[in-house]
């Protein structure tokens, strides 16, 4: 999907999302021919993930670590749906 679909979907502004790439928060995903990014359904719980740590007052270390327990739990239980 499209980085405006992803902005509407999650509710977050499409500056914030290129934000959090630039921040390491989020991946960059693979790009069309075209050159857009492509993003998945994964990619929507992150945000919105995201945006509930920073939002809830926690800083952008502890959200990168919460982010990096998260992945290996996904990793772990082989699901990249779960939204926690």
């Amino acid at each position: 999907m499209r980085i405006g679909i992803l902005a509407k979907r999650s509710g977050c502004k499409v500056v914030v999302i290129r934000h959090f790439e630039k921040q390491g928060l989020l991946s960059a995903p693979p790009r069309a021919l075209s050159g857009q990014r492509n993003y998945g359904e994964a990619d929507i719980a992150r945000v919105i993930f995201i945006v509930r740590r920073l939002e809830s007052g926690v800083g952008l270390t502890q959200v990168m670590r919460d982010l990096e327990l998260r992945d290996a739990r996904i990793k772990g239980s082989g699901s990249g749906s779960s939204l926690e």
